[in-house]
């Protein structure tokens, strides 16, 4: 009996120690999650900004010619019901999606005017007043279908309408594919403020990692502090099993199976914890308005991690 009450007699210091032990768990576990997860997103970014499309400007459209896969898109500054804008002249043999410059998350998509319809920031179909520089046109207008590589607000015709209101200039867009002549791609990636975002996602990642190995060793030290002080208080238990013919090696497993108790029901909880708080904290965020795509579905390799770490402390 005295040697059972040694292992499932907790005092008031060993449940603390197992509250310790489940939230330190569970911050190893939400950040290890963190960790594969935004690691599998940094993959997948790296992998879709695998791209030489590139975009350069020109202030001299009439020296620029469409060689190759190159799409020249001319540019006219332009006033609609007094407000100034852009509109740009997309070629009709323009493709609807840029595939050197589309990656897995985002189309590179560009608008889609006809010869009787123009696109633009209107809410329904219908006329519009456009005055450029050097002349007026009246075009119908319809909503675009979808986002485009140029901002919103402009409008999008064919390359006439912006001879007749005024060409300033014009976006050269290089898809970057073997087709093209390779001496024109003097211009700046589509894609340029991602490679930012990633160099600041990896060191946020090596911050997370450095303090995931702080927790671990929290981990060791309160597990190691509640054994030593469980033997100190149980002396007298000790002497008596001692006394009693308890060998060395069965006290020693006494109070290692004590200290495994402390430490399984800890990890256990804090394991549960970790799991769920991931996608807990994404729908919080979603529920907030803040926009998070940080996939937190269950993967092997996320299954991988938490049971070694579990593992890990478990035996600690």
């Amino acid at each position: 009996m005295r040697d059972a009450g040694l292992v499932r007699r907790w005092s008031r210091r060993d449940w603390l120690s197992a509250a310790v032990v489940a939230t330190t768990a569970a911050f190893l576990v939400g950040t290890a999650l963190l960790l594969t997860s935004a690691g599998a997103y940094t993959s997948t970014l790296e992998g879709g900004l695998a791209t030489s499309a590139t975009v350069e400007y020109t202030e001299s459209p009439a020296t620029v010619t469409s060689e190759g896969d190159r799409i020249v898109v001319p540019v006219s500054p332009a006033t609609v019901d007094g407000t100034d804008t852009r509109v740009v002249g997309v070629p009709s043999d323009a493709p609807a999606e840029i595939p050197g410059a589309s990656v897995a998350w985002k189309a590179a998509r560009l608008p889609q005017p006809t010869a009787n319809t123009a696109v633009g920031p209107v809410a329904y179909r219908h006329e519009v007043v456009i005055e450029g520089t050097a002349g007026t046109v009246t075009r119908d207008v319809r909503p675009p279908e979808n986002r485009s590589v140029f901002p919103a607000r402009w409008y999008a015709d064919r390359p006439s309408t912006t001879e007749e209101l005024g060409t300033s200039g014009a976006f050269v867009l290089d898809p970057g594919s073997d087709d093209g002549d390779a001496s024109y791609r003097t211009g700046v990636p589509l894609i340029g403020t991602i490679p930012f975002i990633l160099l600041g996602i990896r060191d946020v990642l090596r911050i997370l990692s450095l303090a995931g190995v702080a927790g671990g060793v929290v981990v060791l030290v309160v597990v190691y502090s509640v054994t030593r002080m469980s033997v100190r208080d149980r002396r007298t238990t000790v002497r008596v099993l001692r006394a009693t013919g308890a060998d060395p090696l069965r006290v020693g497993g006494l109070i290692a199976a004590r200290a495994a108790a402390v430490t399984g029901v800890g990890v256990g909880a804090g394991v549960l914890a970790g799991v769920a708080a991931p996608p807990a904290i994404v729908a919080a965020a979603g529920a907030l308005g803040v926009p998070v795509t940080l996939p937190t579905e269950p993967t092997p390799e996320k299954l991988r991690v938490v049971g070694a770490l579990a593992a890990t402390l478990t035996l600690a």
